[in-house]
């Protein structure tokens, strides 16, 4: 394995939107602030503008922290697919169709995105050696799988490059033809409980940092309080 200390290492999932636990909330902003400072720039460049919502509006914000220093990070959000404003969202447009019905034939209920993919630049593959992307996609899928989600989904940009990752990972192509603010994008969809496994190297980093998770979800009383708040 790469020459990383796993111990310096932990998995961090917290809300985008309401926490209270002071815990919790200095985890949510160093989330939020790394977000902020990966993507601010490039919605801007994209879209015109930064809206806080597009962090706010998600349920899980799963992180890869090194001490204190957030390494690569998704956010996910999750919904169920018998909510009729889903259908609405223009996330879910492109999925319309083919995609819809691939879900349908596969008795699919719940489903969780994936976006915006964002990794600290001092944590490249090409400073550490590591795929901490790559780990931290598999650590959303595994996340999906252990809440029971049916189905995770995914539209990256093509001149990420990422969309041949996840290929690799189990995902499938629902349309490579859209263009999401103006960039060629894949529509994809990958069913966590059939996902191809990570390298060994991944696994046991994984493996690890899983064990280890600090989510804010294991806390019952929190689950509760939220639950309250929605």
């Amino acid at each position: 394995m790469s020459s990383i200390d796993l111990n310096s290492y932990k998995m961090v999932v917290v809300p985008g939107g309401y926490v209270s636990d002071e815990e919790y909330i200095d985890l949510q902003n160093e989330s939020y602030q790394h977000w902020k400072k990966i993507w601010r720039r490039q919605l801007i460049r994209l879209n015109g503008s930064f809206n806080p919502d597009d962090f706010f509006k998600n349920t899980h914000i799963l992180s890869i922290f090194h001490e204190n220093i957030v390494v690569s990070q998704v956010c996910c959000r999750v919904v169920n697919l018998k909510q009729d404003y889903l259908y609405d969202m223009p996330y879910f447009q492109d999925f319309l169709g083919q995609g819809v019905e691939f879900m349908s034939s596969k008795n699919t209920k719940t489903l969780m995105t994936i976006e915006f993919n964002a990794i600290n630049s001092k944590y490249s593959e090409r400073k550490t050696g590591f795929k901490f992307t790559e780990a931290n996609l598999y650590l959303a899928l595994r996340l999906a799988e252990s809440m029971g989600i049916d189905v995770c989904t995914g539209v990256p940009r093509k001149i990420t490059n990422v969309q041949n990752m996840i290929r690799k990972m189990g995902f499938i192509s629902v349309s490579d033809d859209k263009k999401r603010y103006d960039c060629p994008v894949e529509v994809m969809m990958c069913f966590p409980a059939e996902r191809v496994l990570p390298t060994p190297e991944i696994q046991k980093f994984n493996d690890f940092v899983w064990d280890n998770q600090i989510n804010f979800y294991k806390r019952r009383e929190n689950l509760n309080e939220y639950r309250t708040v929605l």
